[in-house]
């Protein structure tokens, strides 16, 4: 298994988020993922996909490891060596993002009640 699916299967046990979630929230089929543990080597697109469902993940960690593993300075935890503020920061982050997603499909379909009324 390459570094780069270690350090996403890190961010999942950060967010508590089993690996079915995960999955589920990018689109990426199992039989994929488990290629990727297996030892072929993810594409661009996948890694953008993490990054972009991921919104918060620093680029330069999850490509590199270096720097923050989130990308806002604020949003970090106190100290590295406390890993329950880091998770739970991690599962309130997940939060966020879901809830994003839910307001997403809200506009949407109010966007398309306004269409039809429209006509």
């Amino acid at each position: 298994m390459g570094i780069l699916i270690e350090r996403i299967e890190h961010i999942c046990s950060q967010m508590e988020q089993s690996e079915a979630a995960f999955l589920k929230r990018l689109g990426t089929a199992r039989q994929t993922w488990t290629n990727y543990k297996n030892g072929r080597t993810p594409g661009i697109d996948f890694v953008m996909r993490v990054l972009e469902v991921y919104a918060g993940i620093s680029a330069e960690w999850l490509m590199r490891g270096e720097g923050d593993i989130l990308r806002c300075n604020e949003v970090k935890p106190r100290q590295k060596e406390n890993t329950s503020d880091y998770g739970a920061l991690m599962r309130h982050f997940n939060s966020v993002l879901e809830e994003n997603e839910q307001l997403k499909a809200k506009i949407a379909v109010l966007e398309g009640k306004k269409a039809t009324m429209a006509v």
